[in-house]
């Protein structure tokens, strides 16, 4: 199977923190913006009227812009409470291309 999630930092220190674990079971990918469609509940929420995402759902049309990226100073503050460093994070993304257009983080079992 394969769990999605937002690229946001509190899952990431979260994978981050659990990894000894997860690498046993998953692999890590990171998904992009050209690639979200690979997502069924992203895909799905596209075909909902921009009205109805608003109003009806409360929710803002591209959700992903908001809530699935993070900035360096957001990443600063939440590292206060964990107990996971900022240098381990950076040290398990440095690989990622294209790091500001990833908007989730795709675990895939890997058997």
């Amino acid at each position: 199977g394969v769990i999605y999630l937002p690229f946001c930092f509190h899952c990431l220190r979260g994978i981050v923190a659990a990894w000894s674990i997860l690498k046993e079971i998953y692999t890590v990918g990171f998904v992009r913006k050209k690639d979200l469609a690979e997502h069924a509940l992203w895909s799905g929420t596209q075909e909902i009227h921009p009205l109805v995402m608003q109003k009806n759902l409360g929710k803002e049309i591209f959700q992903e812009e908001i809530y699935c990226k993070f900035s360096e100073l957001e990443a600063n503050q939440t590292m206060e409470h964990g107990n996971v460093t900022i240098k381990q994070v950076i040290e398990f993304v440095k690989e990622v291309k294209d790091i500001g257009q990833v908007r989730m983080i795709r675990l895939q079992r890997s058997n």
